[in-house]
C-alpha cells in the first residue's frame, strides 16, 4: 500500500487589496495566523493594524 508523504506547510507573500473592509479584515488575521506574509492594500491605512503575530 502507497502511503501519502504529508507535505510541509508553505508560507506565501499574500497581497489583499480592500484589506479593511469587513471580509477581508478576517481573511488577513486568517492568513497572518496560519504563517504567512500580508500586505494590506487599502485606500485607509488609518484603519489597519498591526497583526500580534507580525514583525513590524
Amino acid at each position: 500500500m502507497i502511503q501519502a508523504q504529508p507535505q510541509s506547510p508553505r508560507r506565501m507573500n499574500v497581497a489583499v487589496v480592500g484589506a479593511t473592509g469587513n471580509v477581508d479584515r478576517l481573511l488577513v488575521t486568517e492568513l497572518a495566523t496560519r504563517g504567512h506574509r500580508v500586505t494590506a492594500i487599502t485606500i485607509h491605512p488609518e484603519l489597519v493594524e498591526p497583526h500580534p503575530l507580525g514583525t513590524g
